[in-house]
């Protein structure tokens, strides 16, 4: 080409000689102007002293010039002043002959804009062989350079990244069989980081089997798959045979034919180590917390946080909640929450262990707490600190409430002091009442030795004498009484007793004590039968402690009566008085061992504080029971005694039945007669020896009841749920399961399924402890053997009209 355009050129400089003969000679010029007019390149021919003598389109479509402004001109015109020696080095060349090939240079454009050019020079000779001009063929390569520039800052950029980047880098390209399954891979580059990430080191050129055997197939697969699909993936994964954890971005470079994959990569087994030790701690802290959870529910004492000023409910325990008496705080106010402690003095404690971060210690704090809804105050006792807690910064942003009900152990405190209290006047009661009948004894026996002593006198002495003996035996017995009933050694000797012949009795007894107050003694006796099964001799002390009481409690002129009737199966002695009365404050304790309304040095009323005690002992002993009412001090008071009753069959009752019964007798031959209560009742009897079972249910059919007998506990527990009987008797000491877990198991059944029937326990063990045990158990009654027939129609109809028995 070049060639071509420097005949070309060297033509335009020389004549043409015409040759019409050859067709050939006449084409060529016109063919080698078209291709000089129509090249890209600038093509320009200049004289040897550098003026311009051509100038094709390309050469103006360059450097801005037309033919007509450039032609004749210098080619300095073209070059950049501080340039212009490149010219006379180019004319020194061309003047030797030479050709000067991709010369590059710079070179200005009309409007001054520099571009790079690439120059090709060739001499152009004459006819004779002489130089005389130079062809030049220029191309901008301004573009190409700056491209070429780009491209070099670019990898410049690219290296100098790769080079220093923290994180791992290489170039792999992917190895498949002819299944298109990947086998291996080999690494092309690295960076300098890769080897600090991986421990690998000169792995250019290696694949990845050679270098880790054991690699996980795992990465093979992940890998393959970007090289196949294109598809770039960031993911985490651990390598065993690496013993590290990556963070990876993977992306395939190339060509899709090439399977080259660049695989950017973190190590991050320090961070996934950390996060172990994190979710472990995080565990740890789990487990820690879920134990103090526990403890601060579980706790004995009430914990509570309150935030803020205003003493906001953050957390409470079941016990903070037990105190206060379950209700929603959380969330609220201390103020809202337990307004009815306004004016007990803890908003002001809070407010200043708030304002002054100095905790409070509380003891034997009392505290008045609403703990039911519209219900009463009630007073409690506790220990508790008020701890502040306090913030980043050291502000106090909260209190820690925690302490222990105390009311328990204040009120048994109190409890024991006052009987305490209770025992040292009963000692000192005890040293007066025995000492005031000694000193009548002793000053009267003396006396008596008196010579001068008168026979009036000497009758007076031996009357007081007498008296205040009887005094002495009567309390020194409620001593012994007392003893008795507290050790369990108090023993009756029951038999059939007429009540109506005690209430006599002991009516006689007393009848001289009240004559000399001028008291009113009123009886008013049932005159149908009023027998029961009891001691006589202690059923008259019973009635005696009553009577004597409401005499000694009832001013002179006043008026006391008792009464004896029968109400359904049991009888009721009732003893009423118009005497002091009885206050609220002293009702409930009336029965106490040791209680007085008067204990002091300046009481008007003589004893001990036993008779009542004693009365509510041996009334129990009889399966009876006592209780007291009065409306107030100076309304009087009434005690009523309420014993079951053995009811005596009469020719009468038995003649309204229309029929004639045998029924066993007691050890007394005494007969008995049916309750009405008893037609028609389902009673279920538990007892293991047949006899006994033979026997009760005998008795209680005769009387029309309905009886079920088995011979032991789990058959009665399904009967009873079954049948639902009205009553049930059980005997205690049974082979297997005794009577005592079948009442528990009964008294654990709903009431739907006959955990709330009736029952008395027949048994043989007859101790005090043995009731008192029998009766917590969950039965009703006591019922010792041997019972008398009577006796057990009387209780079995008492027990069928306990409707509730809870």
């Amino acid at each position: 080409m070049e060639n071509e355009n420097q005949q070309a050129i060297a033509m335009d400089n020389q004549p043409l000689e015409a040759e019409t003969t050859h067709s050939m000679d006449d084409i060529m010029p016109h063919l080698m102007g078209s291709l000089i007019e129509s090249a890209n390149d600038a093509i320009v021919s200049k004289t040897l002293g550098g003026i311009i003598t051509s100038w094709n389109k390309g050469a103006e479509r360059i450097f801005g010039y037309t033919e007509a402004e450039i032609v004749g001109k210098s080619i300095l015109t073209l070059i950049p002043p501080e340039r212009h020696y490149e010219e006379l080095e180019i004319i020194s060349k061309i003047g030797a002959g030479q050709r000067i090939e991709h010369y590059e240079t710079v070179r200005r454009k009309k409007d001054g804009t520099l571009i790079t050019v690439s120059l090709t020079i060739s001499p152009i000779r004459g006819a004779d062989g002489q130089i005389m001009g130079a062809s030049k063929i220029a191309r901008d390569v301004t573009e190409l350079r700056r491209a070429e520039q780009e491209l070099h800052a670019s990898q410049e950029r690219y290296r100098t990244l790769f080079n220093s980047i923290d994180e791992g880098f290489c170039i792999i390209q992917m190895i498949f069989d002819e299944n298109d399954k990947v086998v291996d891979w080999r690494f092309l580059e690295v960076n300098p980081a890769f080897e600090k990430h991986n421990g690998l080191v000169d792995a250019v050129g290696k694949t990845a089997r050679e270098l880790l055997p054991n690699l996980e197939e795992y990465w093979f697969e992940t890998y393959g798959k970007v090289a196949l699909t294109g598809t770039a993936t960031r993911f985490a994964a651990g390598s065993e045979a690496m013993n590290r954890w990556f963070d990876v971005y993977a992306f395939r470079v190339g060509a899709s034919e090439e399977r080259k994959v660049a695989v950017l990569f973190n190590n991050i087994t320090q961070r996934k180590r950390g996060e172990a030790e994190r979710e472990n701690l995080l565990k740890a802290l789990e487990v820690e917390r879920a134990k103090l959870a526990y403890l601060f529910n579980k706790a004995p004492a009430f914990v509570a946080t309150l935030r803020g000023p205003e003493h906001v409910f953050e957390l409470t325990n079941p016990s903070y909640l037990q105190l206060i008496g379950h209700r929603q705080v959380v969330g609220k106010t201390v103020r809202e929450s337990l307004p009815e402690i306004e004016g007990q003095g803890f908003f002001e404690l809070l407010d200043k262990v708030f304002r002054t971060g100095e905790p409070f210690n509380g003891r034997e704090v009392s505290v008045q707490l609403q703990r039911e809804p519209d219900g009463p105050l009630e007073e409690r006792f506790v220990d508790f600190v008020y701890q502040p807690t306090f913030e980043a910064d050291e502000a106090v942003g909260g209190i820690f409430v925690h302490g222990v009900d105390i009311t328990e152990q204040v009120q048994a405190r109190r409890e024991a002091e006052t009987a305490n209290r209770m025992k040292d006047e009963f000692l000192a009661t005890i040293s007066h009442e025995l000492r005031t009948p000694l000193n009548a004894i002793l000053g009267w026996s003396r006396m008596l030795g008196d010579s001068r002593l008168g026979e009036t006198e000497r009758a007076q002495a031996i009357e007081a004498i007498q008296r205040n003996a009887h005094l002495q035996t009567q309390l020194i017995e409620d001593l012994l009484d007392v003893s008795r009933i507290i050790t369990g050694k108090l023993r009756l000797e029951a038999r059939p007793t007429d009540l109506s012949a005690v209430v006599e009795a002991a009516v006689e007894s007393v009848l001289p004590a009240a004559q000399a107050k001028d008291i009113r003694l009123q009886r008013v006796l049932d005159s149908g039968t009023n027998l029961v099964s009891g001691d006589p001799n202690r059923l008259q002390q019973v009635v005696w402690n009553l009577l004597s009481n409401a005499i000694k409690f009832t001013p002179k002129g006043g008026r006391v009566q008792v009464r004896l009737e029968r109400v359904n199966s049991h009888i009721e002695i009732i003893v009423t008085d118009s005497g002091q009365g009885i206050s609220p404050q002293v009702l409930p304790y009336v029965f106490d061992r040791f209680r007085q309304a008067d204990s002091a040095m300046t009481r008007q009323h003589g004893g001990l504080g036993l008779g009542l005690a004693i009365v509510r002992h041996l009334v129990e002993l009889h399966g009876g029971t006592v209780e007291a009412e009065s409306a107030g001090e100076g309304q009087g008071a009434t005690f009523t005694v309420r014993l079951p009753l053995i009811a005596v069959r009469s020719a009468e009752v038995s003649s309204e039945r229309g029929e004639e019964r045998e029924h066993p007798t007691g050890g007394q031959g005494v007969p008995f007669d049916c309750a009405p209560e008893l037609e028609g009742l389902h009673v279920l009897v538990v007892d293991d020896e047949e006899e006994g079972r033979t026997i009760v249910t005998l008795v209680l059919e005769k009387c029309g009841a309905k009886v079920t007998a088995v011979n032991n506990a789990a058959d009665a527990l399904r009967i009873l749920q079954e049948q639902r009987p009205d009553v049930l008797i059980s005997d205690l000491g049974m082979p297997g399961e005794d009577g005592y877990s079948l009442i528990k198991k009964v008294r654990a059944l709903p009431a739907e399924q006959g955990g709330q029937t009736p029952a008395a326990a027949l048994t043989a063990y007859a101790r005090v402890e043995d009731r008192m045990r029998v009766l917590r158990a969950g039965f009703q009654i006591h019922l010792p053997k041997p019972v008398e027939p009577a006796e057990l129609i009387a209780v079995v109809a008492n027990l069928n009209g306990r409707h509730n028995i809870s």
